[in-house]
């Protein structure tokens, strides 16, 4: 519990996982243990190396720590400098535009506009950018960008509304002429979150509708994706654009149409009740094999109890995807902690599915048997069940070292709950029914 963190694991903290999660597929990029005057120059005069202007942002601007040696200011300094000697429009100037993007809106109150502006001048030169070969450098700061304007970063910034929905038009408008030049970017773009941050968000969606009537613009699925994703709060033209898309759903890409049913679902249950939702989910499954656990929640909020038992059953299957039985469990016990009393069935469903999960003699992911014990030993640590928590905690088959960061946070808030139980006097156990 005390050791030292890897610096990498703060910058994942710190950054948000809207800017870390791209980065899971791969290696994160080496980090280094200090950042003193020398190591940023250093970074930044070999920006275009060793993703160099990742361990800027994620492991110097985004980590701030006491520690890590030169002040964030006068590494933004050092950066903003660099960015001036750098030949204009090159892909090193991209480069470093990006940097001072991120870190202006990490480092203080008086670096925000800055960063706004940093944004724009990489935003409004999406031509010059794939001259430059720097076409993933926009992308990447096309995500960073939506991804921290629903955050407290630019919210802090005075006028924030004006500038961020300004700076968002632009970034939707690189990304559009990206698309329509038939350069699609690796990062999925949170424009759902991003367009709800906005005041007003008229002139993103007269983008998209301009792409979208454009006979010049390629028709792609990614372009009607994006469509549908501004247009969150209106269901009818969600369910079209995403009626359009359908035949260029990947066929190959699962988690992209477990994405695609799930949206459909929501707007479908916007228009036609729970009956809508449950039936895109079902198609879902029968398209993917995938959404049960969604599935499940569906089918118990819209009172289909047919629809219901079939899908509990297919999670108590021996080869039932562990993820679907968290999500399943976890949903069915916040809805009973709406009111424990009204929905007793939901708590008793999921204890009863992570409980048979966790007996039964099977091949386990480990990541996903501790999600599974974590969720069933808060549940019965909320109920003041000591003596459940631990049975459920008890993990004495699963030795450190773990394979994942992930995999440790969740062993050690394990250990964390099964100490809390241990707290508990076996004549405070209380039996919730």
């Amino acid at each position: 519990m005390g050791r030292k963190r890897a610096p990498w694991f703060w910058a994942f903290m710190a950054a948000g996982i809207a800017v870390w999660a791209p980065l899971c597929a791969a290696p994160p990029p080496k980090m280094q243990r200090l950042f003193d005057e020398a190591t940023v120059r250093r970074l930044v005069g070999a920006v275009e190396e060793d993703r160099n202007d990742l361990v800027l942002k994620l492991g110097y601007f985004a980590q701030r720590r006491a520690d890590t040696g030169l002040p964030a200011t006068d590494g933004l300094g050092i950066v903003r400098a660099a960015v001036a000697e750098a030949t204009p429009r090159s892909r090193r100037w991209f480069l470093l535009q990006s940097v001072v993007g991120f870190a202006g809106f990490r480092v203080s109150a008086n670096t925000r506009e800055g960063a706004y502006q940093a944004y724009c001048e990489l935003f409004n030169r999406p031509r010059e950018a794939l001259a430059a070969n720097a076409e993933e450098v926009l992308h990447r700061a096309i995500y960073e960008y939506a991804g921290t304007l629903p955050g407290g970063f630019a919210k802090r910034h005075f006028g924030w509304e004006e500038r961020g929905q300004e700076t968002l038009e632009k970034a939707m408008s690189a990304y559009l002429y990206l698309l329509s030049q038939g350069r699609p970017g690796p990062y999925e773009v949170p424009w759902v979150r991003a367009v709800q941050s906005v005041a007003d968000p008229a002139g993103i969606r007269a983008l998209v509708e301009k792409a979208v009537a454009d006979p010049a613009t390629p028709r792609s699925y990614l372009l009607l994706r994006t469509a549908a994703c501004v247009y969150e709060t209106d269901p009818k033209r969600v369910f079209q654009l995403l009626e359009q898309a359908r035949p260029m759903l990947p066929k190959d890409d699962p988690e992209e149409a477990a994405w695609y049913f799930a949206y459909l679902a929501q707007a479908r249950g916007s228009l036609h009740g729970p009956e809508g939702a449950i039936a895109a989910q079902q198609e879902c499954v029968r398209t993917t094999g995938r959404g049960q656990g969604k599935l499940v929640l569906l089918c118990y909020e819209g009172k289909d109890e047919r629809g219901l038992q079939e899908s509990l059953a297919a999670l108590a299957a021996p080869d039932a995807d562990g993820a679907e039985i968290n999500e399943a469990a976890a949903g069915l016990l916040r809805i009973h902690r709406r009111d424990n009393t009204a929905y007793k069935s939901a708590r008793d469903a999921a204890v009863q599915l992570l409980t048979d999960y966790l007996a039964a003699k099977r091949r386990r992911d480990l990541t996903q048997e501790l999600v599974a014990r974590l969720i069933l030993a808060r549940h019965y640590l909320a109920d003041r069940k000591p003596d459940k928590v631990k049975a459920a905690a008890t993990v004495d088959h699963i030795r450190p070292p773990l394979p994942t960061p992930h995999a440790r946070f969740l062993y050690e808030s394990l250990q964390r709950v099964r100490a809390e139980a241990l707290r508990i006097a076996p004549n405070q156990e209380e039996k919730t029914e």
